[in-house]
């Protein structure tokens, strides 16, 4: 046996009767970048004898010449590309994501999809819509991205010393945040892939800072996510300018996002199908947090919005507190989708809603009844006069 797999790596036998806890480090689309194990057990990593392999891949998954290297050890082919398993046997290069085999030389599968009915508008031949940087099949069927993210409205907070992300609610996949989770969901499965992304922290004072995040999985199953994403506090007790790692920790707590989301989808009558999600998103009520999902074709409607109520200064040293677990947004919304699984409408009662009327509040309706009372006006002229 050359190795086994476990959920954060590998093991392999170490030569002496023992074995070796080999790590790896993924990015957003689930793409094995890095490996590495601490063999001597001193908590550190050294580079020329402790990683495993390093690689860089192109958007539709051929790996960089020149630089990508085995250091030591087993070489884990079953984990490659979006971590999917490099089939070598006839040379070809293969990928095997489950439902079919990938072509990562020319960016197509070998078959067709299973699901090409409910996608019409798109090859049943090309792989993740044709945007891999974007989306991640992780078995060869139909996918929506789940947004969740912590931000601070503020210019300035942590006692004034920190730049804040100086922003309102916002549906761009881009925005500036401090915890960032995307999460590509697979409606006819139930299954997903999800990664937490950190952000780089500036003061006014010149210093600067990384802060990571960090993804914990709370008992997730398939169509229901429950996750736990919290931050660092580098960013709090930075590296001075002219340094390059800043020492971990600081004076101030973790942001901490809990995310439990149930997804469903359901067919309606003409072919259209309902994408139901609902669920809670918690935390610790600081800073502000949103969550949204989009298509294949960069619709998205809002699931919802958070705004805290705590001071941009004492926030960071006292909401942060603790792993809280207060709720922060309700979720509970149907969206009207196409048979290709695109945005049409939000439903609301037995009618839909345009995109655009469910979206034009940036506090983000998470409901029907938070729908009726925010936008009565809009409600009576679309459904009827109420007198709720």
């Amino acid at each position: 046996m050359q190795f086994f797999n476990h959920p954060e790596g590998y093991v392999e036998p170490d030569g002496s009767g023992g074995y070796d806890y080999i790590y790896q480090y993924k990015d957003h689309l689930g793409n094995i970048r890095l490996a590495y194990g601490d063999d001597n057990g001193d908590g550190i990593i050294t580079t020329s004898t402790e990683i495993r392999e390093i690689n860089n891949y192109y958007p539709f998954g051929l790996e960089h010449k020149g630089y990508n290297s085995v250091v030591n050890g087993v070489e884990n082919k079953y984990m490659n590309y979006n971590g999917k398993e490099l089939e070598e046997d006839l040379n070809l290069g293969w990928i095997d994501y489950g439902a079919r085999r990938y072509m990562r030389d020319i960016g197509r599968w070998t078959s067709i999809d299973p699901m090409a009915d409910k996608m019409r508008n798109n090859s049943p031949f090309n792989y993740a819509f044709n945007n891999p940087i974007l989306f991640v099949d992780p078995d060869g069927e139909f996918p929506i991205i789940i947004h969740v993210r912590s931000f601070a409205p503020f210019k300035h907070f942590g006692a004034g010393l920190w730049h804040g992300d100086n922003r309102s609610f916002s549906r761009n996949p881009y925005a500036s945040s401090r915890l960032h989770q995307i999460t590509n969901f697979e409606t006819d499965t139930g299954a997903f892939t999800t990664q937490a992304f950190g952000s780089i922290s500036s003061s006014r004072y010149g210093a600067w800072a990384y802060s990571e995040a960090h993804l914990r999985n709370e008992g997730s199953t398939p169509y229901n996510l429950r996750t736990h994403m919290f931050g660092n506090n580098d960013a709090v007790f930075p590296a001075w300018p002219g340094t390059m790692v800043p020492p971990d920790g600081g004076p101030t707590w973790a942001i901490d996002v809990h995310t439990n989301l149930n997804v469903e989808v359901s067919d309606l009558d003409g072919g259209d199908q309902l994408l139901s999600i609902c669920g809670q998103v918690s935390g610790d009520t600081f800073p502000n947090a949103e969550a949204f999902v989009s298509d294949a074709e960069g619709n998205s409607v809002w699931l919802g919005t958070f705004a805290t109520q705590s001071g941009p200064n004492t926030g960071p040293f006292f909401t942060l507190a603790g792993d809280s677990n207060d709720p922060m947004i309700n979720i509970n919304i149907g969206i009207v989708t196409n048979k290709d699984g695109i945005f049409k409408g939000v439903r609301v009662g037995d009618k839909t809603i345009s995109l655009e009327q469910w979206n034009k509040d940036t506090t983000g309706p998470m409901s029907v009844d938070e729908f009726k009372k925010n936008h009565k006006d809009l409600y009576d002229q679309l459904f009827g006069s109420t007198n709720d």
